[in-house]
């Protein structure tokens, strides 16, 4: 019986079981094989049988005892393998059928196939690419996929979901996740851990308006920040300086006057200037402080000290003693960095810097105007 031709194929030929190939209904998609005989040449030594088309589970089990073959999901995980499936070429809805058909038989699948679509248009396999997130990032100031996380095409998405056998195997056996603000900070953490001169060929190189917008993002939602796991870790930051390179920020000093948790930073007397990496003031003040207090750039340490606290009247004796040799010291900096140019300019913002210090120990000590007039204005005044 297995060489008569029985079989009345969907070509509407007759064949005989022998030559006949049974797609499940769940292979199927539009009334067609899911794989075409080229796609199942890798896993079909016969692969150009004769596909018969039942639309019942009934009607496969009926055509398996003629003596017909049924694609079975060995054949499956073979084709998925090693085949030259192209999924780029795919529908959306073909691709839920194969997810459908995924999560009904999970041995079937070796999780190497291409399937899923970033929102960048890269396909990649779930074993592959690690993590995946649905979800928008259309709000996100900067590129997302330069991160790389492997946010799903929204289009792919919306078409999955339609069906919910597919929607449960992308959601829960590949366990994508929702993209969420604390991922996108880890990501940012991950993308500088690499440095700023790693080539991806998905994300490039590190480059200054990522850095702007990275240290914004981190300073808007630091408090989703585990600061508990960054502590332990010796990962760089890196921040924008001055000049427009980028460095680690811990070799970075800001000049900008707010306090600091971190370590301080207080110019000597044999060092240049130019020798100092300033973090650009393109960022804003919040900013900043952000990366001063908790990302490990230094600022300047005031080089002068009140000589009681503020709540404390000093009295005029003491407080004259004290101003005259906080005035001396400020002042003996101001000249040695005064007469330190850098390409033949004047260090202004490091002057600025100085003369604001001086001025408010000035004022809180209550010096003698002798010692303003002696020390500020000659100096300060010419040379800003």
């Amino acid at each position: 019986m297995e060489s008569l031709p029985i079989i009345l194929a969907s070509s509407g030929d007759w064949v005989a079981p022998r030559d006949a190939l049974v797609i499940p209904p769940s292979l199927q998609y539009k009334g067609l094989a899911l794989f075409d005989n080229g796609e199942r040449n890798c896993a079909d030594r016969n692969s150009g049988d004769i596909d018969i088309l039942p639309t019942s589970e009934y009607d496969v089990r009926f055509l398996e005892v003629l003596g017909c073959r049924r694609l079975c999901k060995d054949q499956v995980r073979t084709i998925l393998s090693n085949s030259k499936v192209s999924f780029a070429a795919k529908e959306y809805g073909w691709i839920a059928a194969l997810f459908q058909y995924l999560q009904e038989n999970p041995e079937a699948d070796p999780l190497t196939a291409a399937y899923l679509q970033l929102a960048n248009g890269q396909w990649i396999a779930p074993q592959d690419g690690g993590r995946v997130y649905v979800g928008d990032a259309t709000e996100v100031p900067f590129q997302v996929a330069k991160l790389k996380i492997n946010l799903i095409n929204p289009e792919f998405v919306g078409e999955i979901v339609k069906n919910e056998m597919a929607k449960l195997y992308l959601m829960d056996r590949l366990k994508a996740q929702k993209l969420s603000e604390g991922a996108i900070v880890n990501a940012i953490f991950d993308r500088h851990a690499q440095g700023p001169s790693s080539m991806d060929s998905s994300t490039g190189v590190l480059d200054k308006n990522e850095c702007h917008a990275h240290a914004l993002y981190l300073t808007r939602h630091q408090h989703l920040i585990d600061w508990a796991t960054r502590s332990n870790t010796d990962s760089p930051f890196y921040v924008i300086t001055q000049d427009g390179s980028i460095k680690d920020a811990r070799d970075t000093v800001c000049n900008r006057m707010h306090s600091s948790r971190k370590k301080k930073f207080l110019p000597t007397s044999d060092m240049s200037p130019s020798s100092v990496a300033f973090l650009s003031h393109h960022y804003p003040p919040e900013v900043s402080q952000f990366l001063t207090n908790r990302m490990g750039v230094r600022c300047i340490l005031p080089l002068t000290k009140p000589a009681l606290p503020a709540n404390v009247v000093p009295k005029r004796n003491n407080t004259a003693a004290n101003s005259d040799h906080g005035i001396h010291l400020c002042m003996q900096s101001l000249r040695t960095h005064a007469a330190k140019k850098i390409n033949g300019q004047v260090n202004k913002l490091f002057l600025q810097r100085v003369y604001a210090e001086l001025v408010g120990y000035v004022q809180k000590c209550q010096p003698r105007p002798i010692d303003l007039l002696r020390w500020v204005f000659p100096i300060c005044l010419q040379q800003l």
